[in-house]
Parts: C-alpha cells; structure tokens; sequence
C-alpha cells in the first residue's frame, strides 16, 4: 500500500552520467553516488522495442 501512495518525485535538474548506481534527492537538486540501491522497493519500466530487436530493453526513468 505504501508504493501506490507514494508521491512522485521530482525529475532531476540534471542527470548525473557515471558508472554505478546514483540516488536522486527527492527535490531532484542533488546526485548522490551509491554502491547498490538502498530502498525497500523499485519499479523499472521494460520496454519491447520490435525495431531494435525481439529482446526486452530497460528503460530507467
């Protein structure tokens, strides 16, 4: 119940390129470099792209 409530956080202001995992302030002001996710959940959305392919591709937003 706790996921569906949740609010949406803002978009970052600027997308921070580096390898690894980056967590975003909920603002979206601040990139912080972590070793591996630390919350309870994630949500990825999966794309099937036919063009590109007959495989799944991650598309992390």
């Amino acid at each position: 119940h706790r996921l569906i409530k949740a609010k949406i956080p803002s978009q970052p202001t600027q997308w921070k390129y580096a390898k690894g995992w980056t967590k975003y302030s909920t603002d979206g002001q601040t990139a912080i470099s972590i070793d591996y996710p630390d919350e309870q959940v994630m949500v990825f959305d999966v794309e099937t792209l036919v063009r590109e392919g007959n495989f799944p591709v991650l598309a992390v937003a």
